[in-house]
C-alpha cells in the first residue's frame, strides 16, 4: 500500500497554489539549479522513502494538466449512491494503476535491474526472463482510466526530453487522434511546457497532426539548416491502409483504441520493421485499447493481448481471468481498479468497494433492460477481466464463460491432452505412432503457417473381443475445397466420437481428431479414411463443398461413408427424399441453412448436458469433456457469420450424426462374454 504520495507532486502543488514553479528569476543560479534538478527527475526518476516512480511518471505528475473530477470524496465503499460532482482543470493525482504501467512501460523498452526492482516493489506476476528490455507493450483496460492523457503526455515528454525522437500516434480513424483525441492532449502540453516551465521550444513545423521542434539558421552558403532538439511527433490516420506508420522511423510508436481498429493486426506487423532490425529493438509499439462494439473490431486486438510473447509483447501471469493462473496475457487494468470515488488520498484502489459499485450498476440495467445484450455491452466497457472485456454481443448462443474457463484449463497443458502421430497400415491392421514432432492446430484461426496439422488421438479405439464394434464411433467431417495450402485459413475438420453407450457410459465424446490443411484433398482424404478404418467408423459430412465422395470412389472405400442422413426425428428439416445411395448432409440454403441454426442448438443443447456428478457434489457437463482447445477457441469466437469456423462445422454434423443413431436405436451394449479361466491373461 502506498504512503506519503502528496511528496511525488511536491512541484504540482506548488504550481496550484502560487500559479508559478519557482520564484527564482530566470537566469539566476538558483532558477537553473532548480531546472535542472526538475530534467532530472523527469529523465531518471524519483525516490521518496525507498519508493521510486519513474522519469515519466515523474513529468506526468508534476507538468501536465488534465481534466479531473472535483470535489471528491476520498473514499466511497458503503454506499454506493452516485452523486453530483463536477470536472477542472488540474494537476494528476497519484494512482498505483498509473503506478505500474508508467513502470511497466520502462521494463518492456529498457529491462530491469536488481537495484530498480527494489525499489519498484511491483506486485503483479512476471518472470525474470521477461526483464531483459527490448519489448513492446499491449494494454487492455476499462474505459475512463485515462489512457489517452497519459498517452500524450509520454509523447511529449520524449519531445521535450529526447533530441531527434519521433513518436506516432497511430489510429484507425482520426478522432481519436485530433482534435481532441491523444495528439491534441501532446498539443497541450506543449503548450504548457512553453509558457511555464523552462523548457521552451522553437517549432519547425506546429500543424494539428504534426509537430517539430528546433530553428533554422543561414549557413555561410545562405543555405537555412535545422537546428535544435528536432524532436518530433506525428498523428497518423491508418483507416484502410495497414502501411501507413511504415516508413516514419519512428521511435516510439502508439496504436490508439485498438478495440476499434478492424485491420489492426495487419498494421502491427507492417509496422514491425520499423522499430526491429534483426536482434535489435531500436523503438517500441504500444498497443492502447477497450472492447466493446463490433468484434470484427476488436479481434486483431485479442489475438495480440492473448498472444504477447508472439509479438514481442512484455508478458503478465493472468491473474484476472477466473482459471487462468499459470498462463500469460498482455497488462490488463480492471475496472476496479482506479475508479472515480474508489480511491484513497495516496492513490490506492478500494477495489472491493469499486466492483460493488459496477455489479449494482449491472443489476440495474439486468432488471430494466429487455435487451440480454445491454448487460454485455456494460460488461465490454467496464470489465473485471479480459475475457469479459472480449465478450462477444453477436448470435452466439454456446456458453461461453463456461468456455473460457475450460480454454484457461487447457492452456495450463503443456500437450493438452491427445498424442500426436500418425496413421500407418502394418500388415491387416492400422496402427497409431504417437510422433511428437508432428504439430496440431490449436490456434483459431489458423495461421498461414506451413503446418500442416495432424492426426491426435485422445483415447485408442475399445475393442470386444479383438474388433471395435460397429456404430461404437462416428466420424464427423467439414472438408475445405481447394487443392492450394495457401489459399485459405480454412482447414479440414474431423472428430472421432463415441456415441452413446452402455459399455463406458455416457459415450458421447470426442476421442480422436485430425485437424489439418495439406497439400491436397487427397492426402487429407487419405488420413480421414484411414482414421475411420482405425476406429471403425462411418463418416458423417457437409456434401456441399470438397471431394470426399469422388474419392472415396476412385478408392473403393464408399462403406465407409455415413449413408445421407434422414432427419426424420425434426419435420422442418428432414430429407425429403432420402437414398441409400446418397452420402454427406447438405447445409447451404433454404431447408438445409435452417439446418445450419438448428445444429447450432443441438451443440449448445449438448454442451450444457450434465454428464456426471463428482464425491464432492461438482457437477461436470458435456463441454468439461471437450479435450481439443481448438475447438474451444472456436466455440467462444462462433458467429453464423463470417469467419471459417471449421471445427463448429465439423462438430455440428456430429450433432445430426449422434441424433441419427440414436433415433435409428443404434446404442451400442455391452455384450458379457463366458469367463474362461484358464484362457485369462494375467499379464496383457
Amino acid at each position: 500500500m502506498f504512503v506519503n504520495t502528496q511528496e511525488f507532486r511536491r512541484e504540482a502543488l506548488h504550481f496550484l497554489k502560487y500559479g508559478f514553479y519557482t520564484s527564482a528569476p530566470e537566469g539566476t543560479h538558483e532558477h537553473k539549479e532548480y531546472w535542472d534538478e526538475q530534467e532530472k527527475r523527469c529523465k531518471n526518476g524519483y525516490t521518496v522513502g525507498g519508493q521510486k516512480i519513474t522519469g515519466e511518471h515523474y513529468g506526468y505528475l508534476n507538468f501536465a494538466q488534465i481534466k479531473l473530477t472535483a470535489d471528491k470524496e476520498e473514499i466511497v465503499s458503503k454506499d454506493v449512491k452516485k452523486r453530483s460532482a463536477t470536472k477542472k482543470v488540474v494537476f494528476p493525482d497519484f494512482w498505483d494503476g498509473d503506478y505500474n504501467f508508467f513502470w511497466f512501460r520502462q521494463i518492456a523498452r529498457h529491462g530491469l535491474t536488481e537495484e530498480e526492482g527494489k525499489l519498484a516493489k511491483l506486485e503483479l506476476g512476471y518472470k525474470p526472463k521477461f526483464l531483459d528490455g527490448g519489448r513492446h507493450l499491449c494494454v487492455g483496460k476499462a474505459r475512463r482510466k485515462g489512457y489517452s492523457y497519459k498517452n500524450g503526455y509520454i509523447c511529449n515528454h520524449r519531445y521535450q526530453f529526447e533530441s531527434n525522437s519521433m513518436s506516432l500516434i497511430g489510429a484507425f480513424d482520426k478522432k481519436y487522434l485530433y482534435p481532441e483525441g491523444t495528439m491534441g492532449m501532446a498539443s497541450e502540453y506543449i503548450n504548457f511546457f512553453n509558457k511555464h516551465t523552462d523548457w521552451y521550444k522553437r517549432t519547425l513545423i506546429n500543424k494539428q497532426e504534426h509537430v517539430k521542434s528546433g530553428y533554422l539558421v543561414q549557413t555561410d552558403k545562405g543555405i537555412w539548416v535545422e537546428k535544435g532538439y528536432r524532436s518530433q511527433i506525428m498523428a497518423i490516420s491508418c483507416g484502410d491502409n495497414p502501411g501507413a506508420l511504415r516508413g516514419k522511423d519512428g521511435t516510439l510508436i502508439l496504436f490508439e483504441e485498438a478495440g476499434k481498429w478492424p485491420n489492426l493486426l495487419e498494421t502491427f506487423q507492417a509496422t514491425r520493421d520499423t522499430v526491429e532490425d534483426g536482434i535489435y529493438v531500436t523503438g517500441q509499439m504500444i498497443i492502447f485499447g477497450t472492447g466493446g462494439g463490433q468484434d470484427s473490431n476488436w479481434e486483431s486486438f485479442e489475438t495480440i493481448f492473448y498472444n504477447p510473447e508472439a509479438y514481442n509483447m512484455l508478458p503478465f501471469e493472468n491473474i484476472w481471468d477466473e482459471g487462468a493462473s499459470g498462463t500469460f496475457c498482455s497488462f490488463f487494468v480492471p475496472d476496479s481498479l482506479n475508479k472515480p470515488g474508489f480511491i484513497d488520498t495516496d492513490g490506492n484502489s478500494e477495489e472491493q468497494g469499486a466492483k460493488l459499485f459496477e455489479e449494482r450498476e449491472r443489476d440495474i440495467i439486468r432488471n430494466s433492460s429487455k435487451n440480454p445484450r445491454d448487460i454485455i455491452a456494460r460488461a465490454m466497457e467496464h470489465p473485471f477481466n479480459p475475457k469479459e472485456a472480449f465478450s462477444r454481443i453477436g448470435e452466439n448462443i454456446f456458453p461461453i464463460e463456461q468456455l473460457e474457463v475450460l480454454e484457461n484449463y487447457l492452456k495450463t497443458r503443456e500437450q493438452y491432452f491427445g498424442t500426436p502421430g500418425k496413421l500407418e497400415h502394418t500388415g491387416e491392421s492400422i496402427k497409431f505412432k504417437p510422433d511428437f514432432n508432428e504439430q496440431p492446430i490449436y490456434e483459431f484461426p489458423a495461421s498461414s503457417s506451413k503446418n500442416e496439422g495432424c492426426v491426435v488421438i485422445y483415447e485408442t479405439p475399445y475393442k470386444m473381443k479383438g474388433k471395435v464394434p460397429d456404430n461404437l464411433y462416428i466420424i464427423c467431417h467439414d472438408p475445405f475445397a481447394v487443392d492450394d495450402a495457401n489459399y485459405t485459413k480454412s482447414c479440414g475438420a474431423s472428430y472421432v466420437i463415441m456415441n452413446t453407450n452402455n459399455i463406458m457410459p455416457p459415450g458421447e465424446k470426442i476421442v480422436g481428431s485430425y485437424i489439418a490443411r495439406p497439400r491436397t484433398t487427397d492426402e487429407y482424404n487419405k488420413n480421414l479414411f484411414t482414421l475411420a478404418e482405425y476406429y471403425n467408423a462411418k463418416i458423417g459430412f457437409e456434401s456441399d463443398r470438397g471431394d470426399v465422395i469422388g474419392y472415396a470412389k476412385r478408392f473403393k472405400k464408399l462403406h465407409w461413408l455415413e449413408t445421407e442422413f434422414e432427419l426424420a426425428y425434426d419435420e422442418t428439416i428432414k430429407t425429403s427424399n432420402p437414398s441409400k445411395q446418397k452420402y454427406g448432409m447438405k447445409m447451404a440454403s433454404g431447408k438445409e441453412n435452417l439446418r445450419k441454426l438448428v445444429g447450432d442448438k443441438y451443440i449448445a443443447d449438448w454442451l450444457i448436458t450434465p454428464r456426471y456428478e463428482d464425491s464432492n457434489g461438482r457437477v461436470f457437463l458435456n463441454l468439461d469433456a471437450i479435450p481439443d482447445i481448438g475447438l474451444v477457441r472456436e466455440l467462444i469466437k462462433y458467429k453464423t457469420k463470417g469467419s471459417q469456423f471449421d471445427r463448429v462445422s465439423a462438430f455440428r454434423v456430429g450433432m445430426f450424426h449422434l441424433r441419427e443413431l440414436i433415433y435409428g436405436n443404434k446404442v451400442v451394449k455391452h455384450q458379457k462374454e463366458p469367463r474362461r479361466f484358464f484362457k485369462t491373461k494375467l499379464y496383457q
